[in-house]
Formats: C-alpha cells, structure tokens, sequence
C-alpha cells in the first residue's frame, strides 16, 4: 500500500532569534546559509558568519572576516569547518570555528575575478565552481602539517559555462553547467560529457542513492580489501546509485558511470494536480489543526532548476513553490506554492529549510500519517492528534484495519474536549477490534507481532520489547517516546559478541588501508548505541585486540568521532563524577596526549601548533570537568580554551599564560586591550621567553614561537600607534636582535604616525588597510612607492606637513579612511561613481556598499 504523505511546517520563534542577531544594525544583510544536524550558518554581506544552534534555536557567534561580502556558504561533513566564497572570487575556510578559539582561517584565490557559483564538501575535500566554468577542490587536513603548510589545493576542470551545481558520491564528481554535465572521476583524473544534446539554463544534477552505501554490499570483505590494497577506490556500489541532469521541457536524463544516458523521464503530463496539503505544526500542546489546502495548479511553462535527492524523491524549487518527484512512477507527487520569493532551500534528512528574500526561513518536512501521528503524540499533542485523524479519516482507517496505529488508544485517556472523544470513537473502535498481538513471556519480555516493524525492518519477524511499567499497555506508550522511530527492540545479533567484534574488526581492517571507508553496518552499529553500550564496545574490542595500541587508537577515535557528532545527547546530562564521563575523558587525553608542558605544568609554545583531534569534545569535557588542569596537562593544547575564559575575566593576569603559550591569532584578538602599561609588562615576558625561560617557574625551556619580533611590534603599533610603540621597542631595543624588525614594520609605523590615532576605531581601519596591504602584491607594492614618496620628499621640502591627516568631510569607500592626507594624494573614480585611493581600487571596480547591493 502507498504511503499517504503530507507537508508539515513547524511553527517556531526561530526567525525571531535568527533577525535578533541583526537588530542592533540596518546596514549588513544576510547572503546565503547552510544547515547541518547541529548548526544553522549565515553568511553576510559584511563578510561575517552567524553561528546558530539548530536546535533549540540560539545564536552563538559572529565570526568575522575581511575579504569580502560572504557569496557561498557550506558546513563541512563533520560539523568542524565552513567554507565561504566572497564577492571578490575568495574561497576562505574557516576551521574549528564552531569552538571556542582555536579557529585558523585559510583563503584560496582561484576564483579570483569570478563568481563562485557552487560549493560542495566530501569527507575534507571541498569542490567549487564558478561562473567561468573551472571547477576546483581544496583537500584540508588536520593535523599538525596544517600550522606549517598551505593546504592544497588544485584545478580540476575548466568548462564551458557557468557551473550551475556540484555532488559527489564517491570518488565521482557530476558538475552541471548552463549547457552540459560532466562526470569526473577524481583519482583517474579523467571527465566526460553526459549525453550529447546541449541545453541553455540553470539546470541542475544530482546522483540519486537510495540504498545510502558508500561501498557495494554484494562484495565480499576480501574483495573489498584487495580493491583497496591495489589502490582501486573505484568500489561504489553502482547499481544501486543513479545520475539523474536536469533537462529543458521538464524531462530528466537518467545516467550510468559511463556517461551514457539510458534512459529520458518526461513529467510533464503529471501536472495537472492540486498543490498539497500544508499542515501548521505548532510547539504549544494545546494547539489545534491548521490546514492549508490550496487548489491551484502548475503552468505549463515549469521547469526544472537545481535537483536534490529528498527521502526517495527528487526534489526542485522554484521562487514561487517547492516541487517533489517520484522517478520510478515518472509523476509529481507533492507540491506547494505556499511559500513566496524563495531564494534558497536546503535539504537535511526529511527536512527542507526555506530561506525567504525577506529573510525569513521556514522549516517543512515531508512525513507519512503514521509518523506524523507518532510525533504529535510524542509531543502530547492530543487534541491536535485527534482532529488530525478526523480530517484524514480514511487514510487512518486504513493505517487501522492493517494493525497500525495501536498508540491512538492513549486519546481515550488523555482527551479532554468531549466533544472530540464522542467525533472519535469509532476510530478507537476499530482499534480495539485490530488489537496487536503480543505475548507476555515470564522474563517480562514480550514478543510482539507487528506489522509495521515486519515490513520495515530487516531483523527477524519475532522482535522483543523491555517493558516499562510491566503492563501491556505500556507497549503502546512506547512508540509515542521518540518521533519518526518505531518499537524499541532489541535483536539478538547487536547484543552478541561474536557478531560485534566481527563488525569492529571489519571495520578496523579496512581502516588501516582506507581510512574513509565505513561499511554500513558499523556505521548502523554505532549510530544505535548509547555512551553505555559505546564503553562495553570499546572494552570488547581492546580484549580482543590485546589492548594493541593501533587497534585502542583505532575505536578511541570512532568513539569520539559517534560521541562528537551528538554532544549535546552524550555530553549534556553526565555526571562529572561518573565512570562515562572518565571513559570519554580517558578517550579523549588518550588521543591528543602530548609532552609540551613545562615540569611547572605551563604549556610549551609548540602546544598551540598541535592540532586537537575533537577539540569541542575536550570544550565540554572541561565545563563540566571540576578539575580542568587534569586535561590540559595531558593535552596542553586545551590551554587556549581555558585562556579565552580566563583573559575576557581577568587580562593582565592572564598575560603570562597568553605570551608563553604564544598562539598568532588567540594573541591578535586580546592584544588591542592592552594599555601602555601592559604593554611594557607584555615585552618583558617576550624578552624573557625569547631567552628560553619559563614565564611560570623560571626554568630553561625548549621554544617553538609562533610569534616573532615582527609580529608582536605590528600588534603593538596597532594597539597604542606609532610613537608608544617606538619609546617602548627604543627602551628594550638591546633585547631585539638586528633584522628582527621587517621593512614592512617600519613602513606600517610611518602609515600610522601621518593619521590621527586617538580614535579606537582609526586603529582599526589602519589595521585593516595594512592587512589587505599585505595580502595583495600589487598594493604592496603600491604601498612601497607610497612611503618611499613620502619620505622623499620630506628630504628634499617639496611639501609642508604636520604628522595629522588633512581632514575632509570625504573618506574612501573601500577603506573609510579620508580620501586626502600627507600620504594619499592620488584619488580613482570607481566604476559605480564613487571616490577611492588609487591603492584602493586595484582588483576593484565598485566599493564594498555597491558590490553588496549587486549580490
């Protein structure tokens, strides 16, 4: 029997949370957003993102970035990276930016000059194209490599038109443009051209994988392995998986992995149906059935846009509505243009979130009557319930009379309208009549023969359920417990050791070759299992393996790795006390355990080049823990979550952890709260740590620093301007070795001393022109004619001049800074008509405030 289906809004204060992060400015707007199970991110056309929990719905930060009104936005597949693309063509990646600190910020310059159209993560590698065509991927690692080396990245493709969509499965990559699809393979490096028929639009493509198995199941283990031991990542399960592109005329290609086309689905004979039923969830339990029921049908002009895969439909949206297709009956199943001026959707299981132009983002699920009926009865949603099964009463009678739906006998008890009872009586007597069969065992077990488990599970046809309160009932309680699950039951296989040290061990030897893969069923296995029965695993494991230490390193890190991906499950609710919350601390240290502390426990500067495999685990680990020094001396890396807490309290003592731990850009953020006075504290902390001194015992130490002279005198001409900084470096300049002072310091020093520093916010823009200064040659270079200018003529008295900026009501529009001055005299007219300094304008053609309103 079909499954009947229909759209459900859920009504939340999300959009209130998500405009109040905003409210204190008019000028930045949001650009784009993506979703993930724990984030909601936004980018903005101040270059910042906004960090937001999903759910519940909270704002946690801002994180901010300078090259540009954000474009593109994607999260990374772990939930540990963003990735944006920027008006200037920038692709930037902002690591571990959903912690607190320890974020690093990568930029790639590729698409410099050219719009970045798509964006797609797979495992650590992040695909984008553009509107010229070329395609590119950025591999990023974790490890300690990253500190030191630019991670890399390359072109892969350079099309024939824009790039309208990117997806990936596997080592394939389909990109679709504005004429074609393309299939790439990435490790033959070889790509092709699906079908040989152009088209001109903004058609999408998308692989359709029902099964969700990375790897094909119907191999054996063996082969798998000898595939992966001779270098053939080649091992998709292709049959299972499909490539549908997006065609003119509402037709879909289907495609195999040899490019060809086997076959053409045409839908347009499946218009001609009503738009579907919306559903308004609200969250209150009082809440009552909202219906919108509209009658309107399609023109004939539809088209398809960019395609997705949704449960085991195809999805595409348009401005005015959302459209989902079934491929195997060739037919439009569901649509609504409930929604208006739709500018972006996301998918995330079930779930469509809908960003609106006027900012709004809605939320929409697709959900059969039996899961919407177990969700609004797990939300004690009773009254909504029963009106719900009123308005679909036949579809419920029939759920019914097929021995479904045995949790409706709880309206019985728990409705109090009357009048509703007396509506819905019938109803609950046929469910008596349909009663499920189960059986009482003496253990207190009970076997329960139910349909709707037999058809969907792939267990044995005789399941078992613990009991909750020892009475029969309670089996119908059960299901109301967790929305969109069916019967908790246990099999006998997921609790059997021989089964589970086979699953692991599997696992485990094909992680040693590959450590990507993951075969479905440990990734079912892990994913089922709570921090208890994750121990008894880890334990199991280890005993079978001997405690050998690559196997403990192996199933420490896939426990952290199920543990991460749920913190707030995990994490949240446990007892610091407890012997779980040890056994993730002792996971944790067991990972990231290094030796760079002083014997006084103080960190060694290298600690902060040392990446943290799960730094939000140990965040959390250190929240609840009531002794935080016990992981930061087993990890000393975790020093810099505890110093962020530790400086916004107390700065100035502080200063000797922040110096000796010596992390650029944690050192950046707090250094422009210095005083004149802390200051001189700070460089007498340098000084002594530069002579291999600890700042805490006084002991010889082993040095690593990330911050050189140059770096800290720049920090300190940006914090207190010019002439303090040059008393205080004059003071201690014995100290400071020949040539640890760049050309670039002393140049910067100049730009300072000729503009007025007494404004907070001047410091900034003068920070932030040097900056961008010294991410682009050709300003640098520009900038060294500047000074070099400047200082010839004040040898020869060309001009008279004071160490003050000529003020003007006019300033740059790019920099803010006014456009006249004793080192800027050389102004641009900008292709929008607005003023700049020539410095300014190259690789510009508009100001920042007319590049946002273009996008």
């Amino acid at each position: 029997m079909s499954k009947k289906e229909v759209f459900v809004e859920y009504l939340s204060k999300i959009n209130s949370v998500i405009k109040q992060s905003l409210h204190q400015t008019q000028r930045i707007k949001f650009t784009c957003f993506d979703i993930s199970s724990n984030y909601i991110v936004f980018g903005a056309s101040s270059g910042g993102i906004y960090i937001f929990n999903r759910h519940p719905c909270k704002f946690i930060k801002l994180i901010p970035n300078k090259d540009g009104s954000v474009t593109n936005i994607v999260i990374s597949s772990e939930q540990k990276d963003v990735a944006l693309s920027t008006s200037k063509g920038f692709i930037v990646i902002v690591e571990n930016c959903f912690c607190d600190g320890n974020i690093h910020y990568q930029i790639y310059t590729q698409h410099e000059g050219n719009m970045v159209t798509a964006m797609k993560w797979y495992g650590n590698d992040l695909y984008s194209g553009d509107s010229s065509g070329q395609v590119s991927v950025i591999s990023i690692s974790h490890l300690l490599k990253k500190a030191l080396f630019q991670t890399p990245s390359a072109t892969l493709m350079r099309l024939d038109s824009t790039i309208v969509q990117l997806d990936i499965y596997s080592n394939f990559l389909l990109a679709s443009t504005k004429t074609k699809t393309y299939l790439c393979d990435t490790v033959q490096e070889q790509y092709r051209q699906i079908g040989k028929k152009l088209r001109d639009g903004y058609f999408g493509a998308c692989f359709y994988n029902k099964g969700g198995f990375n790897i094909d199941p119907t191999q054996t283990e063996d082969k798998l392995l000898r595939n992966l031991k001779n270098g053939n990542s080649s091992i998709v399960n292709r049959d299972a998986v499909k490539i549908y592109c997006a065609r003119p005329g509402l037709r879909l290609w289907e495609a195999n992995f040899d490019s060809s086309v086997v076959c053409t689905h045409q839908f347009r004979d499946s218009l001609n149906i009503n738009a579907s039923t919306i559903i308004h969830l609200g969250e209150s339990e009082n809440s009552v059935l909202e219906i919108s029921d509209l009658s309107e049908t399609i023109f004939s002009s539809f088209n398809f846009g960019k395609i997705f895969t949704f449960n085991d439909y195809i999805l595409t949206f348009k401005a005015d509505g959302i459209y989902v297709f079934d491929v195997r009956s060739v037919s439009l199943l569901y649509w609504t243009n409930y929604f208006s001026d739709i500018r972006d959707i996301k998918v995330l299981g079930n779930t469509i979130y809908i960003w609106l132009e006027n900012n709004n983002l809605k939320i929409l699920s697709l959900l059969d009557i039996e899961s919407f009926i177990t969700k609004i009865l797990s939300r004690k949603q009773y009254l909504l319930c029963a009106q719900f099964c009123l308005y679909f009463i036949d579809d419920v009678s029939a759920l019914i009379r097929d021995s479904r739906l045995q949790i409706l006998k709880v309206l019985n008890e728990k409705l109090i309208n009357k009048e509703v009872v007396c509506e819905i009586q019938p109803l609950l007597k046929m469910i008596e009549n349909c009663r499920i069969n189960s059986q009482k065992l003496q253990n207190g077990i009970y076997i329960v023969d139910n349909v709707h488990h037999r058809e969907n599970s792939i267990t044995p046809k005789n399941t078992v359920l613990k009991p909750i309160n020892g009475d029969s009932d309670n089996i119908i309680e059960a299901n109301a417990v967790k929305p969109e699950t069916h019967i908790s039951v246990e099999t006998d296989h997921h609790t059997d050791k021989n089964y589970l040290i086979n699953i692991l061990n599997k696992q485990y030897q094909f992680n040693k070759i590959n450590p990507s893969i993951m075969i479905p069923k440990f990734q079912e296995l892990m994913h089922e299992k709570d921090l208890a029965e994750l121990k008894n695993m880890y334990d199991l494991f280890l005993e079978y393996c001997n405690s050998d230490n690559d196997s403990k390193i192996w199933i420490t890190t896939q426990v952290l790795k199920f543990i991460n991906l749920n913190r707030t499950e995990h994490l949240k609710m446990l007892d610091r006390d407890s012997t779980l919350f040890q056994f993730v601390q002792d996971c944790f240290t067991t990972l990231n355990k290094s030796n760079h502390l002083c014997k006084c426990s103080f960190p060694l500067s290298n600690a902060s080049l040392t990446t943290v495999q799960f730094y939000e685990v140990g965040c959390e680990l250190i929240e609840k823990s009531n002794n935080f020094s016990l992981i930061c001396k087993e990890v000393p890396t975790m020093y810099k979550f505890t110093l962020i807490k530790s400086c916004q309290e107390n700065l100035i003592s502080s200063l000797p952890l922040l110096i000796q731990f010596n992390d650029y850009n944690l050192f950046t953020s707090y250094c422009t709260l210095f005083t004149y006075d802390m200051w001189d504290e700070a460089i007498k902390y340098f000084v002594k740590l530069k002579r291999n001194v600890c700042l805490n015992c006084d002991q010889i130490i082993k040095n690593d620093l990330n911050i050189t002279w140059n770096d800290f005198a720049k920090c300190m001409l940006h914090s207190i301007g010019g002439p303090s900084t040059l008393k205080i470096l004059s003071r201690y300049s014995k100290y400071i070795p020949s040539g640890e002072l760049e050309t670039d310091f002393y140049q910067s020093c100049i730009f300072v001393n000729c503009l007025p520093n007494s404004l907070n916010e001047n410091k900034i823009k003068y920070s932030r022109f040097c900056e961008d200064t010294d991410k682009n040659d050709a300003r640098r270079n520009e900038f060294d004619l500047l000074i070099l200018k400047y200082l010839k003529s004040k040898e020869i008295g060309e001009t008279k001049r004071t160490n003050s900026i000529y003020l003007t009501e006019s300033n740059c529009t790019i920099c803010d800074i006014p456009l006249k001055s004793v080192l800027f005299d050389d102004n641009v007219k900008l292709k929008c008509g607005h003023l700049s300094h020539k410095i300014c304008a190259i690789n510009k053609d508009l100001c920042v405030a007319c590049s946002s309103k273009q996008i």
